[in-house]
């Protein structure tokens, strides 16, 4: 999850990742030079979830650096991103993994 001043989002969206019904899960949040209080909240959350991590490694890069970040930290089988914003509805993640497991064709879109 890549966040740049998203203090407003960060912790409906933690909560939302969280909420998910599966298994094996990892949350990377990649801080990208937030001036506010994105990654204190985030913090927060990885203080109490060992399955939340957080990258906080300095200066606003731009989103492109920022989600690079994250899903060369992450280890799982499935990586997927999404923004603080939740723009990508996560609901939609387990469609997502059954239409694979059907081997029916996936397309994501911007």
């Amino acid at each position: 999850m890549s966040a740049y001043n998203c203090e407003r989002y960060v912790r409906d969206a933690v909560a939302s990742v969280l909420q998910q019904s599966l298994s094996d899960l990892e949350l990377i949040a990649v801080n990208d030079g937030s001036t506010d209080d994105s990654v204190a909240i985030a913090t927060q959350f990885a203080r109490r979830d060992a399955r939340i991590r957080v990258i906080d490694e300095g200066g606003h890069q731009g989103k492109g650096a920022t989600v690079r970040r994250g899903m060369l930290a992450a280890t799982g089988d499935w990586i997927l991103f999404t923004d603080a914003d939740l723009s990508t509805p996560l609901e939609e993640v387990e469609t997502l993994f059954r239409a694979v497991d059907e081997r029916t064709a996936v397309g994501a879109g911007c």
